[in-house]
């Protein structure tokens, strides 16, 4: 099974979407690959409602379309302008235990996100889930019984579409392998029991400044999951790792585009709660994605970046992506950031061992990390007060070095 990049667009930008799964679109990628750079498409609930021009791309391109419900925002109140109060199923938010006790609410509240998935156009469905931060917590055991009760549901009223199991927890209360019976394993048992077609799962919080310890339990349990479902396994909201998972032997990952690469549930949860004053409206710009640094970085640092001596080390290197070099990237950032993705993918994937994708993984993550000290003098330089974190691609080097030599003792 090929790797594949699951892309989720923010609210303006069908365009940017539009264009990538237009039919010429596969010239960007990489010489006899006929792919589209989108493996599949993921709109959150409150845009596929308002851009059904996301739907239409994909049906016209041939991918799959889902619909991510985010019940997880169940678990707070909400401000009345909040866009996702307006969705059929949003009335519960804040109410899950209140919800959950009685079965004919729930039946309802399952109902509800799943007849939202199919009547806005979604071709596989994701089951709802719920935020948890430890394997002992109600709303872990709420998240299974959400997942068996929308596969009864589908089988009960003859829904024949592909069903997402979704796994959204707390790193330190999921991630250690003295947790991974009472949590994860259970969660992938039950995934694989219930028929379901890929599993996802999301550590939280997840950043570029993760160290080893951190990031080696999060490749380790997210092969776990992989391991004991027998399933599709991708990376949910991580753009920072979601190459280097994939690499290590998952399908693949899902980002946001040039924005939302990382992942904070707390800190999502605790945004769209009420407030005093009320909160502008309108999504957060896009970054630059650098390919050497398998992130993006703030518009601002990204263009004094190009515009430097390590201007021949952060530019795009592909003609048919940036035909006019930096100023192509910084005029069509989100475009820019996809293809890069994907052809990173389709690279890392032509090698033909994961040992020697894991070569790879170390040699460009220590690349990375001496490239980050260097942009960091020139931010310095330049009177900036933004610094790029090492501590992430550090932890990368070492977590592809320790796969590598551990498949290698496997070996002999």
């Amino acid at each position: 099974m090929a790797a594949e990049l699951l892309i989720r667009p923010g609210i303006n930008d069908h365009p940017v979407i539009e264009e990538l799964l237009a039919p010429d679109s596969t010239t960007m990628l990489l010489p006899g690959d006929a792919r589209r750079p989108i493996d599949r498409l993921i709109a959150d609930a409150h845009i596929a409602q308002r851009r059904p021009q996301l739907r239409l791309a994909a049906e016209s391109a041939g991918i799959p379309y889902l619909i991510d419900p985010l019940t997880h925002f169940w678990q707070t109140d909400l401000r009345e302008s909040d866009k996702l109060t307006a969705l059929p199923y949003g009335s519960s938010m804040a109410k899950v235990s209140e919800d959950f006790t009685d079965p004919l609410r729930r039946e309802s509240l399952i109902a509800a996100v799943m007849d939202f998935q199919v009547a806005h156009g979604a071709t596989q469905l994701i089951a709802p889930y719920l935020y948890a931060r430890s394997p002992q917590e109600e709303l872990f055991t709420r998240t299974l019984e959400l997942l068996e009760a929308t596969r009864r549901r589908m089988d009960r009223v003859g829904l024949h579409l592909p069903l997402m199991a979704v796994l959204m927890v707390a790193h330190r209360g999921f991630a250690a392998p003295s947790t991974w019976s009472e949590g994860i394993d259970r969660f992938a048992r039950r995934a694989r029991e219930l028929g379901v077609a890929a599993t996802a799962i999301g550590f939280s919080p997840i950043t570029p400044r993760d160290a080893y310890g951190k990031l080696l339990a999060t490749f380790a349990a997210t092969a776990r999951v992989k391991q004991v479902s027998e399933l599709p396994t991708y990376a949910w909201r991580d753009g920072i790792y979601g190459a280097g998972l994939t690499g290590a032997g998952i399908d693949g990952y899902e980002t946001g585009i040039a924005t939302s690469e990382a992942c904070n549930i707390p800190r999502s949860l605790g945004s769209r709660r009420p407030t005093p004053s009320p909160k502008k409206s309108g999504g957060n710009a896009p970054g630059i994605f650098i390919d050497t640094l398998g992130r993006s970085v703030p518009a601002r640092v990204g263009k004094l970046l190009l515009d430097s001596s390590l201007r021949v080390r952060v530019m795009c290197d592909d003609e048919r992506c940036c035909p006019d070099g930096p100023a192509s990237t910084t005029a069509h950032p989100r475009e820019h950031a996809v293809r890069m993705r994907a052809r990173q993918l389709r690279s890392q994937q032509a090698l033909p061992h994961v040992n020697w994708r894991l070569h790879q993984l170390a040699k460009d993550a220590k690349a990375g990390s001496t490239l980050t000290l260097q942009a960091n003098q020139i931010l310095q330089a330049g009177g900036m007060r933004e610094r790029l974190p090492a501590t992430g691609l550090d932890a990368m080097t070492k977590v592809a070095r320790h796969l590598l030599a551990e498949n290698t003792a496997q070996a002999a």
